[in-house]
């Protein structure tokens, strides 16, 4: 039996001060494989540019260039062909039935996503928007139905403009500015990406509309904000950004501790979401910006953009706290159950740009970190199948492809916020995450001991940075406070006052093995509530770091 015990929080007018509060049995996940943890087996080896090998044996190639500086790139990845050989060219589409197909037909539908992230049946889009900001794609509109079509889902109409989010569901593209789509593909190696996007949010939410917004092929960041504030004004209820670049390369960066500051010679002008100008696009309340992590591990940026730039920080803009950062999960699946496991390969760090919002300071206490910290939620960036793990099938130019990477999961994380009606509301308080982190599943809590789940981290073996890399109970870098869990996020209710919820272990082990959280802040800014309330919660949470900080 569960016990819950509540407590009045504290309010605006009063100071309650806890003390000598402890969690029994909090502990960390602590990893004991040999395994390296480093993204992908073959960084630093004689593999072409851009191409890694799995521990599957099968090798994985980015879809995207390396920026210049200042530039950004999509993260998708593409598992090659089951023959393929190092010596072999990398370049082109190479579609996964170029030698057979994949080791076995996927099982991933929408009905499996509901099932597995307990999206109640009731739960509808009813057309609301969710914009994926990407490249021009001639093929997008045409890819999508074919996915759509293999999955058995009904298909989706071209919009006669733009959605209106409100009625039936449809597809449409627009300009980095608005306008009409340029109808060409400008960087088809890009298209992997966009397909992967679609695909994603018509997985997660089968009714809603889909807005295409096409950056320009500058690649700038400055495209990537004008794309994100089109996608807002257009009405979209959800933004999902799967592109990227190292956050070192702005040159008004300013490191939060040691007073570095980078710059770089380049044509794309400074972004404009640093901490010397105002709040960009990113900010606008009822648009939630989702931006995915990365794919590269803790303290491996220098790997996904360039040699030069070294460092722990996260990738840009998920490092941004006006978006919700969008980890990967390792998506276990069986007809008997369903599990999730960290993604090794995902992208977690510390700001050196981005001081920490005022919900995140508490859970980062007792490390070194002062800057903003990613991971904010996470979800399924790989999938498997009865213990064999098939990656993410897409249509890309007419072609399966087989796909992984946190682009999968911020799309995904995108469509389910919408079908539960939450952007609005998250979008104007993003603590209210960290104050519901009960309503997600903490990937540090469950148990799932399986041959694949190869470790608890995303850093190499013997890295010692603690919160930031390991998975444990509560927040973390890697898994930020979990995968939504839709049953709890659709209850979320609108009451007056403030409570502070604590949920005990269960005597059956049905509860994680320590104290869960939640803060709910009902009619109000919570914004005072939050900031003391999380204080109060650092005294519950920091000790189970502690040892390995």
């Amino acid at each position: 039996m569960r016990l819950r015990t509540r407590w009045v929080a504290l309010s605006l007018h009063s100071v309650v001060i806890l003390g000598a509060l402890q969690c029994a049995g909090s502990a960390h996940a602590s990893p004991n494989e040999s395994t390296s943890r480093r993204a992908y087996d073959s960084i630093g080896s004689s593999l072409p540019p851009g191409v890694f090998r799995k521990a599957n044996g099968r090798y994985v190639r980015e879809l995207c260039a390396h920026p210049a500086a200042r530039q950004i790139r999509c993260l998708a990845k593409q598992w090659l062909p089951p023959s393929w050989q190092p010596n072999e060219a990398t370049s082109g589409l190479l579609p996964e039935t170029a030698d057979g197909g994949a080791a076995k037909p996927s099982p991933i539908s929408p009905s499996l996503i509901d099932s597995v992230y307990g999206i109640p049946a009731t739960a509808r889009a009813k057309g609301r928007t969710v914009a994926i900001v990407d490249t021009p794609d001639n093929h997008a509109f045409s890819d999508l139905a074919a996915y759509r079509a293999m999955l058995g889902m009904p298909a989706l109409e071209r919009c006669g403009g733009v959605p209106t989010g409100n009625g039936i569901a449809c597809f449409a593209q627009v300009a980095e500015d608005g306008g009409p789509s340029s109808n060409t593909d400008p960087l088809p190696a890009y298209d992997g990406e966009t397909s992967l996007d679609a695909a994603m949010v018509s997985l997660a939410c089968p009714d809603c509309s889909i807005l295409l917004v096409e950056l320009e092929p500058t690649l700038c960041e400055s495209d990537l904000l004008k794309g994100v504030a089109t996608a807002a004004r257009l009405g979209a209820s959800a933004i999902s950004i799967s592109f990227a670049g190292p956050e070192a390369t702005d040159p008004h960066a300013i490191a939060v501790a040691g007073g570095r500051a980078a710059s770089a010679a380049t044509s794309c002008p400074a972004e404009a979401n640093s901490p010397s100008d105002p709040r960009g696009p990113f900010s606008t309340p009822g648009h939630l910006v989702f931006a995915a992590a990365g794919d590269y591990g803790y303290d491996s940026v220098h790997y996904a953009f360039s040699p030069t730039v070294g460092g722990a920080a996260p990738s840009y803009p998920a490092s941004s706290p006006d978006v919700v950062a969008v980890g990967g999960t390792a998506l276990y699946w069986s007809a008997a159950s369903s599990r999730e496991g960290i993604w090794n390969r995902t992208t977690s760090g510390c700001s050196t740009e981005f001081g920490s919002p005022p919900w995140q300071v508490p859970l980062l206490s007792g490390s070194s970190c002062t800057g903003r910290a990613t991971a904010d939620i996470s979800a399924m960036a790989t999938f498997f199948s009865d213990g064999i793990e098939l990656g993410l099938e897409v249509i890309v130019d007419g072609q399966p492809l087989v796909t992984e990477g946190t682009s999968a999961s911020a799309p995904l994380v995108a469509g389910i916020f919408t079908r539960l009606e939450l952007t609005t509301q998250v979008s104007s308080d993003l603590s209210l995450i960290y104050q519901h982190s009960s309503s997600f599943n903490d990937i540090g809590s469950r148990s799932y001991p399986l041959p694949e789940r190869t470790s608890d981290s995303n850093a190499p073996a013997g890295s010692s940075c603690g919160i930031l890399c390991n998975v444990g109970l509560g927040w973390d870098g890697p898994s930020g406070v979990g995968s939504p869990n839709g049953a709890k996020l659709s209850a979320w209710a609108v009451h007056s006052g403030t409570e502070l919820t604590r949920t005990e272990p269960a005597s059956d082990g049905s509860a994680s093995n320590g104290c869960a959280f939640e803060v709910r802040s009902h009619g109000r800014s919570p914004s005072g509530v939050a900031i003391a309330t999380m204080l109060v919660l650092a005294l519950l949470t920091r000790r189970r770091h502690h040892s390995t900080l």
